[in-house]
């Protein structure tokens, strides 16, 4: 949550993979931007977000979809996240490049710290720079960016 505080300025599209409860694309949308779309593959998951973006009154800029992220998201983002498990987020990297805008930022937490540095790599293996590392405890979050 504190690379998003940084990170959206206003006006920019996000994409939340793995969204879960929806606290990230909640929390997009509030701190001001313009469009996030809010994928699982869980279907109650996405059914809890839609409620919690209801409540949150952000319903307008919260599109929860239920799938993948190369099924649900079509058009080009400015910044993804992923808080989610080493293995999904490793497998996760090209597909980003997919949807992510030239200069976009991806944001990917949720990493237990003993696979930190192998999803490092297949960050920057996939062309991402890494600029900055936070740790919480035994979880990592990255935040980098595609330079396109």
């Amino acid at each position: 949550m504190e690379f998003l505080e940084g990170i959206i300025k206003g006006g920019e599209t996000v994409a939340d993979v793995g969204t879960g409860t929806g606290i990230l694309a909640i929390t997009s949308a509030k701190l001001g931007a313009a469009r996030v779309f809010a994928v699982d593959l869980d279907e109650v998951a996405v059914n809890v977000a839609r409620e919690n973006a209801r409540l949150n009154k952000v319903e307008d800029k919260v599109e929860v979809l239920h799938g993948n992220l190369l099924d649900q998201v079509n058009r080009p983002v400015d910044i993804v996240i992923a808080n989610i498990v080493a293995n999904v987020i490793i497998v996760l990297a090209p597909d980003v490049l997919r949807i992510l805008k030239p200069g976009g930022t991806f944001i990917t937490s949720g990493i237990i710290r003993n696979r930190a540095e192998e999803v490092k790599e297949k960050l920057e293996q996939t062309g991402f720079k890494v600029l900055e590392r936070k740790e919480d405890g035994e979880w990592v979050s990255y935040l980098s960016v595609w330079e396109g």
